[in-house]
């Protein structure tokens, strides 16, 4: 009788595991050279399977924002933070477009 009763009870456990739901919500993001696309989705799981509802909560995009605009401006934050380190060589450092392009 124990034995069955623990049985029992495992198999309970084992429904209210089943009976869970998990979610998750992610953010996926394309930059590309010159536009930017973002959407969050959200994943359900429903129990113990693989399985998963799928919801797009949202989605934006920008097409004055992606990558080769992010490398210009941290290009330009290197060579103000090197003119800063090289006072004597920064103003020819700026005006040398093969230096500037060492920086991209």
């Amino acid at each position: 009788p124990a034995e069955k009763m623990r049985r029992i009870q495992e198999r309970r456990k084992k429904k209210k595991r089943m009976k869970r739901k998990a979610t998750v919500d992610v953010l996926f993001v394309n930059m590309g050279s010159r536009h930017t696309e973002a959407c969050i989705v959200r994943f359900t799981f429903r129990g113990q399977s693989e399985d998963a509802a799928v919801r797009v909560l949202g989605c934006g995009d920008s097409p004055g924002a992606g990558g080769h605009y992010a490398d210009l401006a941290l290009a330009e934050q290197m060579a103000i933070a090197f003119s800063k380190e090289n006072p004597e060589v920064a103003g020819e450092f700026r005006r040398s477009q093969r230096s500037m392009k060492k920086i991209l």
